[in-house]
C-alpha cells in the first residue's frame, strides 16, 4: 500500500506543470501581475474599461513589466470578465 502511494507522488510530481485553472487568461494574469503587485490591489481595480487597464499594462511596461501582446490580450480580457463578473455584486 505505502509502495503504491509513493509511486503514484512520484508519477504526479513528474508531470510536468499541471494547471489547476483551466483558464489560460487567469494563469497569464498570475504570471505577470502577481510577481510585483497583491492581487487584493488589482481586484479593487476590477471596474475597469478594456483601454484603462491597456493604459495600466503600458505603464507597468515603463516599470519593466515584460509582456508580450498575447498576454496583453489575455490580462485585459481576464480582468474585463472578472468586472462583468462582479456587476451584480
Amino acid at each position: 500500500m505505502k509502495i503504491n502511494l509513493v509511486m503514484m507522488l512520484i508519477l504526479l510530481l513528474s508531470i510536468p506543470s499541471i494547471s489547476f485553472s483551466q483558464d489560460r487568461e487567469e494563469n497569464v494574469f498570475y504570471d505577470k501581475c502577481s510577481i510585483c503587485h497583491s492581487t487584493k490591489i488589482i481586484f479593487e481595480k476590477t471596474g475597469l474599461s478594456k483601454k484603462q487597464w491597456k493604459d495600466i499594462i503600458k505603464r507597468m511596461k515603463r516599470y519593466g513589466l515584460k509582456i508580450n501582446r498575447q498576454e496583453q490580450r489575455d490580462v485585459i480580457y481576464y480582468l474585463t470578465k472578472l468586472k462583468s463578473k462582479n456587476k451584480g455584486k
